[in-house]
């Protein structure tokens, strides 16, 4: 084509005259590859794709993910971008399954394809302004690749799991409440994922409850995986126990909580007994004879436990309708057979509380 006698390239004079040609264009500044879980079957993880318009705004920017090791794909959009502004799009997760350590590439590529806007810079992304019908204004499409290496073998250390159990009291009175908290600490810069645990809560001296899940801790924090609030009607000791498992390591941790008397705590009553004959052989019938007193209050309706080391009771008697004051006591005798020689200790209980002991030996008949 001739102006002014001029030869001049068509194209070039198209482009000239084309009073839009001002067109965005989008830059991909990086492609990263961020490992969500790592553990010794499988990888998860994630691909973080930043970009920024440059010399306009871009409008219907869509963005796909084909990755090379997991055999899977991903896509999104960002509806517009202005000159100058930047995104970064995070694609869903990828698993890869193995069975092998060592290391593991992780590629794969990235495809852009929006439209530039030409001419003013549009002040809202639905402006007529937004898009064109300048030859240059076109979609147009990018492209970039990614690796990375992972590691399979497992970052989590451990050392840094802790789990605890909290009790809100650890003695209590019978009729009142306390609440369990089991919670797992992860003290270091890695998710833990899949951990495994199990909680025995004793509600009563023979029934307890067992729970048992699994759970995701956070990095550098603390999950709170059971809380419980319990009544006991009954006096003793309780032990709560947790454990925690994962990928073949384990941890537990414990707490106990007494529940005492309602009417009167351990260091309000007293007792003692005393056993004849005072030299005992293997046959003989063993008469125990105890005295329960009480230094302050009233303690109504003992219970009343003579028991062997082994856990084995001697005499277990609730002596209904009696009361025990500073100005009264209880006194009561049993016997029992001992049929194997040896020492065994012996303790006198009053109401679940141990309040006094004594050995007693078991010798075999002289011959």
């Amino acid at each position: 084509m001739i102006v002014s006698g001029v030869p001049v390239d068509e194209s070039v004079l198209v482009e000239a005259l084309d009073t839009q040609n001002d067109s965005g264009t989008l830059v991909i500044t990086d492609v990263s590859v961020v490992v969500d879980k790592n553990v010794p079957s499988s990888v998860e993880y994630h691909v973080e794709v930043s970009f920024k318009a440059e010399d306009n705004a871009v409008n219907n920017i869509r963005i796909k993910v084909k990755d090379y090791t997991a055999r899977d794909s991903d896509s999104g959009t960002v509806s517009f971008l202005n000159a100058g502004e930047s995104y970064t799009w995070k694609s869903s997760r990828f698993t890869y399954t193995h069975s092998s350590g060592g290391e593991l590439n992780l590629s794969g590529e990235v495809e852009i394809t929006y439209t530039p806007s030409c001419g003013a810079v549009p002040l809202l992304q639905e402006s007529p302004e937004a898009s064109s019908t300048s030859p240059s204004c076109g979609d147009r499409t990018i492209t970039k690749d990614y690796s990375a290496t992972a590691n399979l073998t497992s970052p989590v250390d451990w050392s840094k799991v802790n789990v605890r159990v909290e009790a809100s009291r650890t003695s209590i009175t019978e009729g009142e409440s306390v609440t369990y908290r089991v919670i797992v600490e992860n003290n270091q810069n890695v998710e833990l994922d899949g951990v495994e645990y199990s909680v025995t809560i004793p509600f009563s001296p023979t029934n307890s409850r067992t729970y048992s899940g699994k759970v995701d801790v956070q990095p550098n924090g603390e999950l709170v995986i059971l809380e419980k609030t319990v009544t006991y009607t009954d006096a003793s000791t309780y032990t709560t126990h947790a454990s925690i498992y994962w990928n073949g390591h384990s941890k537990s941790a414990e707490t106990s909580v007494t529940v005492i008397s309602d009417q009167n705590d351990q260091k309000s009553i007293n007792g003692a007994f005393s056993f004849s004959p005072s030299v005992v052989y293997i046959g003989d019938t063993v008469t125990f004879h105890y005295v329960i007193t009480t230094s302050k209050g009233q303690l109504s309706d003992p219970t009343v436990t003579l028991e062997l080391d082994n856990g084995q009771k001697i005499v277990e008697k609730t002596y209904y309708g009696v009361t025990i004051s500073p100005d009264s006591h209880l006194e009561d005798r049993t016997t029992y057979v001992f049929n194997k020689a040896g020492t065994y200790r012996i303790t006198l209980k009053v109401n679940g509380l141990p309040i006094y002991s004594k050995t007693i030996e078991v010798k075999t008949p002289p011959e």
